[in-house]
């Protein structure tokens, strides 16, 4: 299931991307992507680690939290001033997507992992693209 998922989400990416480049929208090639990675210290500031031994803990117990915070906090207020309406919509995508896959990682396993992390940044990045596709 796990390379059906897999190809599924790099078709729909395709997709995505064909349709942003046919249609020149540069700006959303340049958001997914700062948007996708920057869910990234967000996750690790708000979630439980689950792994105590895996490769992402050290990256956990040292990340400075008001640093991570900061770049997050940073990301969130210039994407909209900076791109306007369609960017909030990529914004807003996001926000929703991370907040629906965070709560599924707790769920599921209580917190997360590299792995999970690795899927949020994926799906995250598809979710925006496919937004700024169809806005």
């Amino acid at each position: 299931m796990g390379v059906v998922a897999l190809v599924a989400v790099l078709i729909v990416k395709f997709a995505a991307l064909e349709t942003l480049v046919t249609t020149g929208d540069w700006i959303a090639l340049l958001i997914a992507p700062v948007l996708a990675r920057a869910a990234l210290p967000a996750l690790f500031v708000t979630t439980p680690y689950v792994r105590s031994n895996g490769l992402g803990t050290p990256i956990v117990e040292n990340m400075p939290r008001h640093g991570a915070t900061t770049v997050v906090g940073v990301v969130l207020l210039a994407i909209p001033l900076l791109t306007g309406l369609h960017g909030l919509w990529m914004l807003l995508s996001g926000v929703v997507a991370f907040a629906a896959l965070r709560a599924l990682m707790i769920q599921r396993i209580g917190g997360t992992t590299g792995d999970t992390a690795g899927a949020l940044v994926e799906l995250l990045e598809t979710t925006t693209l496919v937004v700024a596709s169809v806005a």
